[in-house]
């Protein structure tokens, strides 16, 4: 057996055994955990079941079929479920809000931008 060939099979085994110890940080039965007292999960497993909805499906179970439908209806239902459930809304732009622009447009980086 060559150096190179033994070299070759001690790095082999090393890497594997490099993988493995760093999947047992990933156990399926990890204790749960908490962050500022609320509790959090890391783990996959144990996460429920669930299904995720078909996107080509309006909300009232009709299908998708066409850009118009999608455009007028899917989309704005699935942004509406974002604006509802992840990120919320924007509050619109409040009267009393003004400004001024004082730079109409000053080279910076190097041109690749346009300060304003």
């Amino acid at each position: 057996m060559s150096f190179k060939h033994l070299l070759t099979m001690v790095s082999t085994v090393l890497m594997i055994v490099l993988v493995s110890y760093t999947a047992q940080g990933q156990i399926a039965d990890s204790p749960d955990e908490s962050v500022a007292g609320i509790p959090v999960n890391y783990t996959e497993a144990h996460v429920g079941d669930y299904v995720l909805p078909d996107p080509l499906v309006l909300a009232n179970g009709q299908k998708v079929s066409n850009i118009e439908t999608w455009t007028q209806k899917r989309r704005p239902e699935i942004v509406n479920l974002f604006e509802e459930n992840q990120y919320g809304r924007s509050p619109g732009r409040p009267e009393e809000l003004s400004f001024e622009v004082f730079d109409k447009g000053t080279p910076a980086y190097e041109g690749k931008a346009i300060r304003r």
